[in-house]
């Protein structure tokens, strides 16, 4: 009768606790009770965001901001621009970029923000309190 060495019975041993741990966890843990998931789009997430920014304004006594549609579609640009590049980056020229859309203004501002949340409620809100702990971008919104 042959005896497995120590040292390949103490590696078969290791390998047995890795696979049942790696069970044990995958059982137990995210993979196995996902949180729920909601479909959410570039609309919803605006709506949301919009509703966040106009509930502190009213607390404020300001009056509602309200989604234009060639500043949703200039936002949209520069959010497909900045994903393309890989940058999270405030417009070297502003203004020339409102001009280019032809969007009148007389002062503006921008915020903009990302989210390691999935799109949704969470990431909605995550972008919300990021703004209102930066001074210069919740005074944009507040303005």
């Amino acid at each position: 009768m042959v005896r497995p060495r120590p040292r390949t019975r103490a590696l078969r041993q290791l390998l047995a606790i890795s696979v049942l741990v790696a069970a044990v966890a995958t059982g137990i843990g995210p993979i196995a009770h996902p949180a729920p998931v909601s479909a959410s789009t570039a609309d919803t997430m605006e709506a949301q965001l919009l509703t966040l920014i106009n509930d502190a304004r009213s607390k404020k006594g300001l009056v509602p901001l309200r989604k234009w549609a060639k500043l949703a579609d200039m936002a949209g640009d520069r959010a497909a621009t900045m994903a393309r590049n890989r940058t999270l980056a405030h417009a070297s020229c502003l203004s020339c970029l409102f001009n280019s859309y032809g969007v009148q203004w007389y002062s503006i501002g921008e915020v903009i923000a990302a989210s390691t949340y999935p799109w949704g409620s969470q990431s909605a809100l995550s972008i919300f309190n990021g703004w209102k702990a930066s001074s210069a971008h919740w005074a944009i919104l507040m303005s």
